[in-house]
């Protein structure tokens, strides 16, 4: 791990946390637009809200997708006032997730299976 580190490959850690059982019920991707001079105070702005859990810059019609998470539809609603004072937003609120966070590459392989054959019997 730690060489992976110097290397610059893997930048730390970071545990997964179920925001559901922490009471977050609610998590939805939100897509921002909003004028070039604009980014930044956008960005500060999101980097306040410690719902907003991740945030990118992206190509595109829009110029920014936020991830977040709320306790309630209240508490959603009173997110999205404080990103769209500087920004028009299209949000979608997550139903499922069919494939978590993962590596797209195996750190580590299982050994292959040493194929083991049953000793036969012998039919008298």
């Amino acid at each position: 791990m730690r060489r992976l580190e110097g290397r610059g490959i893997v930048r730390g850690a970071m545990l997964c946390m179920d925001h559901a059982r922490l009471g977050f019920n609610i998590s939805a991707f939100v897509r921002l637009r909003t004028k070039p001079s604009h980014k930044r105070s956008l960005g500060e702005t999101a980097r306040a809200i410690p719902q907003v859990i991740e945030m990118h810059s992206v190509t595109g019609d829009d110029c920014m997708v936020a991830r977040v998470v709320a306790r309630s539809v209240g508490e959603l609603a009173e997110i999205l006032q404080r990103l769209t004072v500087m920004a028009d937003s299209s949000t979608s609120v997550l139903l499922e997730t069919i494939i978590p966070l993962r590596n797209p590459i195996r750190l580590m392989r299982p050994p292959p299976r040493a194929s083991v054959r049953a000793p036969e019997r012998v039919r008298a």
